[in-house]
């Protein structure tokens, strides 16, 4: 069970980006999104959620970053980041974990459909 410090301090992750700051401050919101995901699976209590979660996030961290400049994503992470932040603090176990999956496979539906499009724009930025 996650402690009061450790749910106060993923709600001040969250906390620091309105759905406005997120998208005036891409490269931030990045950054504390990939935070807030690591405090998750720290609080979790399973470290090997956590060891799979910390590669998974190495490779996918400019996926991540390029996602985000997407605003309906961006929008939709935030409120997803404030449903999850509510159920662990409920300490409702069943639906922080339902949330959590459903906004995991968001992100895995999303690349899936932009796929061709991260390719295609990695592409395009290392020749110039």
């Amino acid at each position: 069970e996650a402690a009061n410090e450790e749910i106060g301090r993923l709600r001040g992750i969250a906390a620091q980006f309105s759905q406005d700051r997120a998208k005036a401050n891409l490269d931030e919101y990045s950054e504390a999104n990939i935070k807030f995901h690591g405090t998750v699976m720290r609080i979790s209590g399973c470290s090997k959620l956590q060891e799979l979660g910390d590669d998974v996030f190495t490779h996918l961290k400019p996926i991540r970053r390029r996602a985000m400049r997407d605003s309906a994503r961006t929008d939709r992470s935030a409120v997803d980041h404030m449903n999850i932040i509510e159920a662990i603090e409920s300490r409702n176990v069943d639906l922080a974990g339902q949330l959590v999956r459903e906004h995991t496979f968001r992100l895995h539906d999303y690349i899936k459909s932009e796929w061709r499009n991260f390719v295609d724009s990695e592409t395009e930025d290392s020749r110039a």
